[in-house]
């Protein structure tokens, strides 16, 4: 993981048939850059696929979560823009 006083980079992992709940951050953009497998993201009521090369931008107070209902691991870069600690 990297971090300035407003970036945080991290690389998340989700495992088969795994899924991160539903939630919003108060004051952070969100990005998200799939590198492999595939799942969906949910954003703002909607479900939108998720595969390599997909980029998401996800402002802040917006509801999202991530699942993944194949049979092999999600894997994509999550950024963090206007971090607060």
């Amino acid at each position: 993981m990297v971090r300035r006083d407003d970036l945080k980079i991290g690389l998340i992992s989700v495992r088969p048939h795994e899924e991160l709940p539903v939630h919003a951050h108060e004051h952070e953009d969100q990005f998200y850059y799939v590198l492999e497998g595939e799942g969906i993201v949910s954003w703002g009521g909607r479900d939108y696929p998720l595969k390599p090369g997909t980029a998401v931008l996800i402002p802040p107070g917006v509801p999202h979560g991530v699942r993944n209902p194949h049979d092999t691991p999600l894997r994509y870069l999550d950024v963090f823009i206007n971090w607060r600690k």
